[in-house]
């Protein structure tokens, strides 16, 4: 299948998915044995509806532990630096956060980071920035949503 069919197909799957949540199992299980040649190869694009622009993300607190947040010896240029990285991550949407390098590295569920997956939902991908000289942000996404875990000036013992 050419790669403008396979788009076209996935556009198409993805327009009848709202659709298809409302149907009992059964027949949903029926449509997915249909043979490919059933099944629509192009979506009618209406040029007059509009794409709906990204929207930016959403500082969210819900999951901070502030037990485990880390303020040592902050001061006016770390409070500032802080201040700079929330402003531009609210500036950022899921189109531009990878051209944004806000993402440092991913954070996996091992010490001395365990701490920061304590009650989080079991799928959330931590990620990590840097607050320039003055420490870190550990975060995890959810569509436009930023929600904040740890703000820790001191680097944790990676090492130790």
């Amino acid at each position: 299948m050419h790669n403008d069919s396979q788009k076209q197909r996935q556009l198409a799957l993805k327009a009848a998915k709202g659709r298809l949540q409302h149907l009992p199992i059964e027949t949903i299980e029926k449509i997915s044995r249909l043979p490919d040649r059933f099944l629509f190869e192009k979506v009618a694009i209406n040029p007059a509806i509009p794409d709906e622009p990204p929207k930016e993300f959403v500082l969210r607190f819900t999951y901070l532990k502030e037990n485990i947040c880390c303020y040592e010896q902050i001061d006016e240029t770390k409070t500032k630096a802080l201040f700079r990285k929330l402003k531009q991550i609210t500036e950022l949407t899921s189109k531009t956060l990878p051209a944004s390098n806000l993402i440092r590295d991913s954070i996996l569920n091992k010490p001395p980071y365990t701490s920061l997956f304590t009650g989080l939902p079991p799928d959330a991908d931590v990620k990590e920035t840097e607050l320039p000289n003055a420490g870190r942000i550990f975060f995890w996404l959810l569509q436009e949503k930023f929600f904040v875990i740890s703000i820790e000036t001191k680097h944790r013992d990676i090492y130790g």
